[in-house]
Parts: structure tokens; C-alpha cells; sequence
């Protein structure tokens, strides 16, 4: 049953209800999945002989007794109806073999006839007959149903629509695959959980080619449209209503949620009064303002595509005079975008710039439609900017054109020469050319503006890996007491600088100041974006718990702004954080499937963390044993010139090399991606390049480069990995043992596993004096540990999901299909279907086959 993932909770539950001796009234609306869950109930029932489905429908209502067919005689003339409750029992008996009663299954008993609710109740209440019913909320039932859990004769179960984790594997079980976040977060709004409109919706994805497999990962390409099989069943709810009220939908489609008082400026409160009490319109209430919305995403696309252009431009021309103080400022565009005279340029830039990130296709139609208006190179600016997100390189240089003609000021100018550097640096991946750009400004000799050529110098260094200097540059402009763009931008720089050194209390104290600065002074989303995005980072590197950032917009390619402190991540976290937080854990499949999204996200548009991305995939894969997808991205999509952390192209040569160790020149490149690291003072890159070429090839190369690392480092990571490069040119058990503890300790889980096998392999090889034993009990501790917390994520074991890599450990590790449905609380057909998921997945056909697959240590049960 696919369409029961995420229901592990609800199906045990009823399991123990129906076992107990009670049974079920399974409520919720349409399409929530209630008769699927039903029939999983079913199966992980013990074997009971009969089992009856009843199932009513609106013709079975219209006659007495007419959905109890399977339970009466062919010829109901010859039973009284006062004899039909004794008759049926008799019949669920004979069924039964006269031990017990058949589990009677009643599936949309809303739409009993009275007769046959009443009938039910009988047997319910004389004699104990066990009913698994299911019931549409919502909607009027028969006062025999409702008794049934009103009386506690019935336990009732309300279920609901999935949730964000719920669709992911849902998705992830039909397509057999990984999801992208972002495709998860876009089919759940679209969706809200509801399991029919999700299965609609998938399979119009499929056969329309919108939902495709790139990387790795499936990706939702477009807009998630109303499926035509669907589009028919919800068009019956438009059908129902009024002709003035379906007007009114007209009004609503162009800018749900409305307030009332925008509505009312348009309809008739008699017309709202029946939309708000139909299954079409909602309402709420927040703050004294009373919204009104479509009950659903989909009923509000289908409505939307209801609207000819020419009614499309008469509402939005009655909405701009409508009152909307209460209307944001994107619904407010769209209006001045669709009426026909002049716009409102100011409030087509302001919502331009706030859909940026999160939809750059949208800020460029809000940015086109204020250029003919707009005199300033304003509206061409942001037409650029949001032509160039979108990965549109080409036209963003022919709209900068246009703004180049309109320049009347020095601020003007400014404005306009930045886009172009930006151009140049994101758009062109040429940090020379955007260097160059910024040197003709110079020279054009326009005064009072050094700190907005400074800070931008120095954002372009930065990003150019050369973390010293970008450093120094952002520092001089903050001692000059620059303005509050200059300002945000000098500590902007200064965040991500840090970010790659060992000065936590120092980045930590620049990420207070950006934050307030940024709270008080209004900049460009693009700005703004940059910096989350880098006080992220600086987070993760830094060790200050927070949540990881939720991604922005349909694309991901951007965070959001951090979140307070909380040891729960958000859904739909930024997936470049995602992975490579997976990564320093040594935990490569999820690194893998996070890297994996965050590559497709990065390589389009202004992917400003393209090379990390790129990077950071090419290592993690060569560490998985995917040698040829990482040797082939390293010849395709090789980090480039645009990159935050130096040394990454050498790290990602090194790791490919490395990837059949021992290997003398992986460990090499390894070094040599170190010494760049060190020449742009980012230390503890440097270090993670060192512990690599330990592992990669002999320790003692990368222990003597270690000796030449300049500063005075300490802090525990930088600590740890110095003392596991020392162990492993030593070969000392004890060393060995001890840098484990400390890489585990920091949850650097992968290292610390290789550190201890090769302290238990020391002390195996030689003979036990009391160093070597301890040696040996304190890295079976580690490994014990390691394994516990890492669940022995392997290689072997990437592109499963997460459900199918708890059952293929359990299959492994020998124990039956029913024994692994208990375990999980699912039916045995849905752990079926994961292991034959996970058969096709790794190119095998039997449990032996999977022991063998699987490493040693990996089919224990899972945390």
C-alpha cells in the first residue's frame, strides 16, 4: 500500500484497537488516504477467515439495506426488516466458523442508508462484532455512525493529511529514489498532504516529463499545475455554487488570501457569505483583519486558469482602487502587472526585489513591466539582476545596456557598474573580468565613493580564495566608518573571511554586528541573501548550535535568514549546509544525496557556491567508492575560479586519485591544496587538506607539511586533526587511539572509525604489552560508539532512502519479512516492496546477496 508511508503511528494503533476487541472509525476528508489505511489494518491482522468489505455509495443510499448486499439473503422479501441484524450476525458467524466474528470493513459509511447504519450499531453493540469503518469528516452522518465512537462503542481515529516527512517518502517509495527538498516543499503546499492529490500530481509529473531525474535526485520542473483527472473532480465544487459567487472566485483567484474588506469592495457580502460556507472559500481571522482563501492550493489554480486575459485586467484594475492596507506587496504587483494604464514602478521594483531569490522568473516579469515607465536604469537594473538569477546571462548584459543610457546621477552610476561587476563574478565566473570592471570605475575619478569600490573589491577577492586579503580590505573600510552599505557589505566580507580561520570569537562577534546592521538598513535581496547565507556557514564551521536554514523558493539555491538556536532542524534545510554538515560526520551516503541536490541547485543562475558544491560532491562520492561519477564530474563541472574555500579544485584531484588508496600522489595533490589554503591564512582548511593526505597516501609527507602550518592554532578541531595526521605517520596504537577519542568526540565519525581500526590493527600485529591493550580497548570503544551514532552509513548503501536502508540492515542481518514489518509497524507488502526497491537499487536478487553487499558492521539493527 504506497500511499500508507507515513502512517506508522495510525496503523499500529488500529491494529491494537481491533486486537483489544474494539474497533475503528477512521475519519478525514477526501482523498487523505483512509480506505488504504483500512486495508494495510487488514493485512496485519492475524489470518481471520471471511473478511467482509462493505463498501456504500450514493446509489447503495437511495435503497433500505443496500450497501449490506454481502451480508443478506438474495431475496429480501422473505426477511422481516426487524430479522436483519440476527441474520446478518448468523451470516458474520458462518463466516467465522462459528469461533468468531470476521472483521466487518464499512468504507465510506457516511453514505449509508439509515437501515444499514442502524444494522451496524446492532451488531456493534449485541454482538460484538468487530467494524473497521471509514467516515469523510465534514460532512452529515447518520446518528447510528455517529453513536459508534460518540458512545465509545468504537475507538475513533481522525487522520489527517501528511506531513512534510510524509510526502518525502511517499514521493521517495513511488519513484524509487531521492527527492529534492525543494520538490518535496513544492508538492506538499500544492498538495497539503493530501495523499490523492499527491498521487495525482505525481503521476501527471511523470507523464508530462515535469518531474524528472537529474543527479541522482528527482527535481519538479514548472509549475505544479491542476492534473486533469483531478481538475475534473474539483471543478464539481466550482459547478455548486451560484454564478455571482463563481464571479467572485474571479476576484479571489487574482489575490488569495484577500481581506474582507478588499473583497467586499468588489462583492456583495451576501455572495461572501456563500462562498465562506461552501467547500470552495475559507476563512481566519489574524490580528483583526478577517482573510479569505481558497480551501485548497489546487481549487485556487484551477480557478486562476478559469480567468481570461481580458477579465484578468478588468478585476485588476478594480483591485488597485480596492481598499488593501492589509495586502502584501507581490499580490499588489500582480495587480499593477495585470491592469492595462501606467503602473506603480515603486511597487512593482519593491515586489521584484522580494521574489528574487525564491522566484526570480517572477521578479523579472514585475521588473519588465516597470521599465517603458520607468526613466531611472532602476527597473533595468532589476530586470538584469533577476534576468541573471535565472540563468539568463545573455539578456541581463543587453537590459544593463538600457540601463547604462538611463543614468542621471552618481548614485545611478554606481548602481549600474556594480550589476555589471556582479555580472561579471557570478554570470561570467571571472573574477579578473569583475576586477577589471571595478578598476575602469576607478578611473572614471567620481568622488566619494572608495568604501563601495572597496567593500565590492573586496567581496570579489574573497570569492577569488583569497581569504587574507579580502580580509585586510573589509577591515580597512570598517576603521574609516563607512556608510550602511558600504558597512554591510565591509562586514559581509569580514564574516566569511573569518569563516575560514581559527578567530570563532571574532566571526562570532561580526555576525552580531551584520545581523543588527542588516535589521536597520534595507539592501537588495541579492545582498542580503549573501550574507545569511555566509552567517550560516561561519555557524556551521564555528560551532554555535543552531538550526540549519530553511532553503528559499522552488530553486533552493538560496537560505533563508538563521533561525534561533534550537536543536531541531527546520524542513527543507539548505541543502549545501545539509551536506556537507553530513560530510565532516563521515556520513557519505547523506552527504551524497544533499551534495547531489545542492550541485543541480548551484549550477544554475548565479550559483554562488558553485565550486563548494561541485567540490564537496567530487570528494564525498570518491569517498563512497563512485569513482566514476566523481572523476566524471571533476572533468565536467570542476570547481572553478568563483570559490569561497581554497585549494578545492586540488582537494577534489586528490580525493579522485585517492579514491583506491594507498595512493603517493593523491596525497601529493592533497599537500598542495593545503599550501593554497595556507597562503590565503585559512587554517583549518588547510588541516582538513593534511588529515585527506594522510589517508589518501603515506602519513609521513602530510605530517611534515603539517609542521610548516604557520600560527597558533587551537582549537579542538584543528587540535584533532594535527594529532590524527601526527598518529597515523607515527603508528603508535596509543596515538592512534587517542586522536580516535578526539575526532569522535567533535563528531568527525568517519576519521575516528580509521583511526581506531588502525590502532586495533597495531595492536593485533604486535604483541600485547598493557600500552597496547589499552590502545585496543579504547578503539573498540570508539568503534562502538562510532557505529551507534553513524548507524554505519556506507557506500554500499547510497542512493537507498532512508526506510529502505533500515529494512535492507534488517534483511541482512537475517530476519524475516513479517519480523521486519513488526519492527517498523508497516505491512509486510510495503516491506516488500521497499526490499525489492532495494534488490534493484544494488543489483541483487537474494538476502545473501545483501549480507554480502553490505560491510562488515552494517547490518545492525539501525539508532
Amino acid at each position: 500500500m504506497t500511499s500508507l508511508v507515513g502512517r506508522d503511528a495510525e496503523l499500529a494503533g488500529s491494529v491494537r484497537s481491533l486486537l483489544g476487541g474494539r474497533g475503528v472509525v477512521i475519519a478525514g476528508a477526501a482523498g487523505v488516504g483512509k480506505t488504504a489505511l483500512a486495508g494495510a489494518i487488514v493485512d496485519l491482522l492475524p489470518r481471520r477467515p471471511g473478511t467482509i468489505w462493505i463498501r456504500a455509495t450514493e446509489a447503495s443510499r437511495q435503497i433500505p439495506f443496500g450497501a449490506l448486499g454481502p451480508l443478506l439473503p438474495a431475496q429480501m422479501s422473505t426477511l422481516h426488516p426487524a430479522l436483519v441484524p440476527e441474520f446478518a450476525a448468523a451470516r458474520l458467524r458462518e463466516r467465522g466458523g462459528g469461533r468468531h466474528h470476521p472483521v466487518l470493513v464499512v468504507d465510506d459509511a457516511q453514505l449509508l442508508d439509515d437501515p444499514s447504519a442502524a444494522t451496524i450499531l446492532a451488531l456493534v453493540v449485541g454482538d460484538r462484532v468487530p467494524v473497521l469503518a471509514t467516515v469523510r469528516s465534514g460532512v452529515p452522518v447518520s446518528d447510528a455512525v455517529t453513536t459508534l465512537w460518540k458512545d465509545d462503542l468504537l475507538d475513533r481515529l481522525d487522520l489527517g493529511p501528511l506531513n512534510r516527512a510524509g510526502t518525502r517518502m511517499l514521493l521517495e517509495q513511488r519513484l524509487g529514489g531521492e527527492v529534492a527538498s525543494a520538490t518535496v516543499e513544492l508538492l506538499w503546499g500544492a498538495s497539503l498532504g493530501n495523499a490523492l492529490y499527491l498521487s495525482e500530481l505525481l503521476r501527471f509529473g511523470t507523464e508530462t516529463g515535469r518531474l524528472r531525474e537529474e543527479a541522482g535526485v528527482w527535481w519538479w520542473r514548472g509549475g505544479a499545475d491542476v492534473p486533469p483527472r483531478l481538475g475534473e473532480l474539483l471543478q464539481r465544487r466550482l459547478e455548486d455554487l451560484s454564478s455571482a459567487a463563481r464571479d467572485a472566485l474571479d476576484v479571489l483567484a487574482l489575490g488569495a488570501p484577500l481581506p474582507y474588506e478588499t473583497l467586499a469592495a468588489l462583492v456583495s457580502p451576501e455572495v461572501i457569505l456563500e462562498l465562506d460556507g461552501s467547500a470552495v472559500v475559507s476563512s481566519d481571522e489574524r490580528e483583526g483583519t478577517v482573510l479569505l482563501r481558497f480551501a485548497h492550493p489546487l481549487l485556487h489554480s484551477l480557478a486562476e486558469r478559469r480567468l481570461t486575459p481580458a477579465r484578468r485586467r478588468t478585476l485588476a484594475a478594480k483591485l488597485r482602487t480596492a481598499p488593501a492596507e492589509h495586502v502584501d506587496v507581490v499580490r499588489r504587483a500582480t495587480w499593477e502587472d495585470a491592469a492595462g494604464d501606467d503602473p506603480n514602478v515603486d511597487l512593482l521594483l519593491a515586489a521584484a526585489d522580494s521574489v528574487m531569490l525564491s522566484d526570480p522568473r517572477t521578479a523579472a516579469r514585475f521588473a519588465r513591466r516597470a521599465l517603458p515607465h520607468d526613466p531611472s536604469p532602476r527597473a533595468a537594473i532589476a530586470l538584469s539582476a533577476a534576468l541573471a538569477e535565472a540563468g539568463d546571462a545573455g539578456p541581463a548584459r543587453e537590459t544593463l545596456a538600457v540601463a547604462q543610457q538611463r543614468i542621471r546621477s552618481d548614485r545611478e552610476w554606481l548602481l549600474t557598474g556594480l550589476e555589471e561587476v556582479s555580472l561579471s563574478l557570478w554570470s561570467d565566473r571571472s573574477p579578473d573580468g569583475a576586477l577589471a570592471g571595478l578598476a575602469r570605475m576607478r578611473a572614471a575619478g567620481r568622488p566619494g565613493l572608495e568604501d563601495e569600490l572597496d567593500t565590492v573589491q573586496a567581496l570579489v577577492t574573497l570569492f577569488n580564495a583569497q581569504t587574507a586579503q579580502a580580509l585586510r580590505l573589509a577591515e580597512t573600510v570598517l576603521d574609516r566608518d563607512p556608510g550602511p552599505n558600504a558597512l554591510i557589505r565591509a562586514l559581509t566580507v569580514r564574516v566569511g573571511a573569518l569563516t575560514l580561520t581559527e578567530r570563532s570569537a571574532d566571526v562570532l562577534d561580526t555576525i552580531g554586528r551584520l545581523a543588527a546592521a542588516l535589521s536597520t538598513t534595507p539592501v537588495a535581496a541579492t545582498r542580503s541573501g549573501l550574507a545569511y547565507a555566509l552567517i550560516a556557514w561561519a555557524r556551521l564551521f564555528h560551532g554555535q548550535g543552531f538550526a540549519l536554514p530553511a532553503m528559499v523558493g522552488v530553486s533552493g539555491r538560496w537560505p533563508t535568514a538563521p533561525t534561533h538556536p534550537t536543536p531541531v532542524e527546520p524542513p527543507a534545510a539548505w541543502p549545501l549546509l545539509v551536506g556537507v554538515r553530513h560530510q565532516l560526520a563521515g556520513d557519505w551516503p547523506a552527504a551524497g544525496v544533499a551534495l547531489r541536490e545542492a550541485f543541480v541547485q548551484q549550477i544554475r543562475g548565479e550559483g554562488l557556491f558553485r565550486s563548494e558544491a561541485a567540490g564537496c560532491l567530487i570528494v564525498v562520492l570518491s569517498e563512497a567508492g563512485h569513482c566514476e561519477e566523481a572523476s566524471r564530474l571533476l572533468a565536467e563541472s570542476p570547481p572553478d575560479d568563483v570559490a569561497l574555500v581554497p585549494g578545492l579544485r586540488l582537494w577534489a584531484e586528490a580525493a579522485t586519485a585517492g579514491a583506491r588508496r594507498p595512493n603517493p600522489a593523491a596525497g601529493a595533490l592533497a599537500i598542495r591544496a593545503a599550501e593554497q589554503a595556507v597562503a590565503a591564512h585559512a587554517i583549518p582548511t588547510a588541516l582538513w587538506y593534511l588529515a585527506d593526505a594522510a589517508r589518501f597516501g603515506p602519513a609521513g609527507p602530510a605530517a611534515q607539511a603539517l609542521e610548516q602550518v604557520p600560527g597558533d592554532w587551537r582549537s579542538p578541531l584543528s587540535l584533532a586533526r594535527a594529532a590524527g595526521i601526527r598518529a597515523r605517520a607515527g603508528g603508535r596504537a596509543i596515538a592512534l587511539a587517542e586522536a580516535a577519542e578526539q575526532h569522535a568526540a567533535l563528531g568527525l565519525l568517519a576519521h575516528a572509525a580509521e583511526l581506531a581500526e588502525l590502532a586495533g590493527s597495531r595492536t593485533s600485529a604486535a604483541r600485547r604489552d598493557m600500552t597496547g591493550s589499552s590502545a585496543a580497548i579504547r578503539a573498540a570503544s570508539v568503534l562502538q560508539r562510532v557505529h551507534a551514532r553513524l548507524g554505519q552509513s556506507t557506500g554500499a548503501l547510497t542512493g537507498l532512502t532512508q526506510r529502505e536502508v533500515e529494512i535492507a540492515r534488517l534483511a541482512a542481518a537475517g530476519m524475516s519479512d513479517r519480523s521486519i514489518a513488526e519492527s517498523l509497524v508497516v505491512s509486510v507488502r510495503t516491506m516488500q516492496s521497499h526490499l525489492g526497491s532495494v534488490y534493484r537499487k544494488l543489483g541483487i536478487d537474494s538476502r545473501k546477496a545483501l549480507a554480502d553487499a553490505l560491510p562488515t558492521g552494517s547490518s545492525t539493527t539501525p539508532r
